[in-house]
């Protein structure tokens, strides 16, 4: 039985995405912590600044849980340079050749905010696992060169 080669990225991204899915799992939260803290705790992680991870990360730490804010953040950039590549790709097929100027315009501005925050997750990605960038933004390449 012969695959085209189609047939074999389907395959190969379903299994892929099984084995994620199995080893992927979200971070437990303390069972005795109150829920609107784990919601506060979430909105700090969430919100990107820095001041406020940390500041999350001294709080869990004092409930003697130092790796939860680590683990929740990994749970969700887990293939960030991939999805931001697909957007990218999406935004790349949202504008043809007779398009008129505007709307080229407004492209121009969606790419150069989707480049900036590329740049900006990646780089963080790799500060805090000690991946190189570039990989991570080759990763980010291709699929937004991905047909």
């Amino acid at each position: 039985m012969r695959l085209s080669q189609k047939q074999l990225r389907t395959i190969i991204k379903e299994e892929l995405t099984n084995v994620l899915a199995e080893y992927r799992t979200f971070p437990q939260f303390p069972e005795d912590l109150p829920e609107d803290f784990k919601e506060k705790i979430h909105v700090l992680i969430d919100s990107g600044d820095e001041q406020s991870i940390e500041m999350a990360r001294a709080l869990m730490d004092s409930f003697g849980e130092p790796d939860y804010v680590d683990s929740y953040i990994d749970y969700f950039e887990v293939g960030t340079p991939e999805k931001l590549g697909n957007r990218g790709r999406d935004l790349n097929r949202s504008i043809s050749p007779k398009d008129d100027t505007l709307t080229k315009i407004r492209y121009i501005r969606k790419k150069r905010e989707l480049d900036a925050e590329a740049e900006r997750k990646l780089k963080a990605i790799a500060a805090r696992t000690g991946e190189k960038y570039e990989d991570l933004y080759d990763r980010y390449v291709r699929n937004f060169l991905r047909k």
